[in-house]
């Protein structure tokens, strides 16, 4: 078999001054949306790239609430710039989290912060293929108990308690990545925090690179319902829990799990990567997102009224990595993993596009007081991804 190359590499992407915070108002009010009044801790543009001597991927996540396409692309095209490569393939995603600048909203940020996100992201991306060196790889599953609920159905909705975890190791045997995939919403700070942060990803990562060294990697999951338990029995911010205290709290506990796990796990330097890729067309039928389109609060180019998505279905050894362009509901990422095949099985959400949340028909419900059916492109969007998704 191929041998393994890969590197890790980080950028900064904190903004220099105080903007609009994500995560909490409403599309078409932005007057009343947050505003930051300082940074508790930066965020970041976090890279690890995969080589098996035919071709090279990259997954680079950002500590953003989501990107929309244009942003991707342009981060795309700064780095086949930087690498002079055209066949590179970069994956983007964003782990959602709430306390980081709205790139996505109707306010939009400053032109000068989105050129500081494509070249910083660019620049890690870059900084890491062009790093690549031999290396191996192993994977992990662990399950994280008791810290997330459901927030349709508190009690008894489903969620998904299993994370999955990937190790690359240098020659030496030192860590170069320890990549964490776990279903959960960055936001156990709530709306009344004015700082960036990171949320629960930045105490994560903290913990696992003080371990074990390298460069620490959270993607999220299929976390479209799915929420911190403070974020559930808090939910209107007023009872304390929301606090930098209980997202440390909730960062150690994934870590700890996938550290038990990373010490049973076992690195091979053979591999074989297989990358997939589909972009499924999607019906827009939400008349208030077609709405936001001509108002230009959507900038998205359409297809015949069909939105033109992105998604990968990538395969390195036994392990299986399907990008998910969203927030899709926790049941759908249980359908999917259902269909996975192999131990190791990795949802990357909000990765490859950003179309908001994406429902299991039988959860439509428009008499909904929430935010799920009113920023979906409509009941028919996951049948239409479902059927033109790459074989799992």
């Amino acid at each position: 078999m191929p041998k393994l190359m890969a590197a890790a590499a980080e950028r900064i992407i904190t903004p220099e001054k105080n903007l609009r915070l994500a995560g909490y108002g409403l599309v078409l009010r932005p007057w009343g949306q947050r505003v930051a009044k300082g940074v508790h801790d930066d965020i970041f543009a976090r890279c690890l790239a995969l080589g098996d001597g035919e071709k090279t991927v990259a997954f680079v996540v950002l500590d953003l609430i989501g990107l929309r396409q244009a942003d991707m692309e342009a981060i795309r095209e700064r780095v086949r710039e930087k690498t002079g490569r055209a066949d590179l393939m970069v994956a983007i995603g964003a782990t959602h989290n709430h306390s980081a600048p709205d790139v996505t909203g109707a306010y939009g940020v400053p032109k000068r912060y989105r050129r500081l996100i494509h070249e910083r992201a660019s620049d890690a991306v870059a900084e890491a293929v062009g790093n690549m060196a031999p290396a191996r790889i192993g994977f992990a599953t662990t399950r994280v108990e008791g810290i997330v609920r459901n927030k349709r159905h508190p009690e008894a909705g489903p969620v998904d308690e299993e994370a999955a975890v990937m190790l690359v190791e240098g020659k030496d045997g030192g860590t170069l990545a320890v990549l964490v995939n776990f279903a959960c919403h960055a936001d156990v700070l709530g709306k009344r925090n004015t700082l960036v942060t990171a949320d629960f990803p930045a105490y994560l990562r903290r913990d696992l690179e003080r371990e074990r060294g390298g460069t620490a990697i959270f993607f999220n999951a299929a976390e479209g319902d799915i929420y911190p338990r403070q974020s559930i029995e808090d939910r209107d911010d007023e009872k304390g829990l929301r606090t930098f205290e209980e997202a440390e709290a909730v960062g150690s506990a994934i870590a700890k799990a996938a550290l038990a796990a990373l010490a049973k796990t076992k690195t091979t330097s053979d591999v074989k990567i297989d990358v997939r890729i589909a972009y499924p067309e999607v019906p827009v039928d939400n008349p208030r997102l077609k709405i936001a389109r001509l108002l230009r609060i959507m900038p998205r180019k359409l297809y015949k009224g069909r939105a033109r998505s992105e998604a990968w279905v990538v395969n390195i050894n036994d392990a299986r990595i399907v990008t998910l362009p969203g927030q899709f509901f926790c049941a759908l990422g249980l359908e999917l993993k259902g269909q996975m095949k192999g131990p190791y099985k990795f949802l990357f959400g909000l990765t490859c596009d950003d179309l908001a949340y994406v429902l299991p028909p039988d959860e439509w419900d428009p008499k909904q007081k929430g935010e799920e059916e009113a920023l979906s492109l409509g009941i028919n969007t996951w049948p239409a991804i479902k059927e033109q998704l790459p074989p799992l």
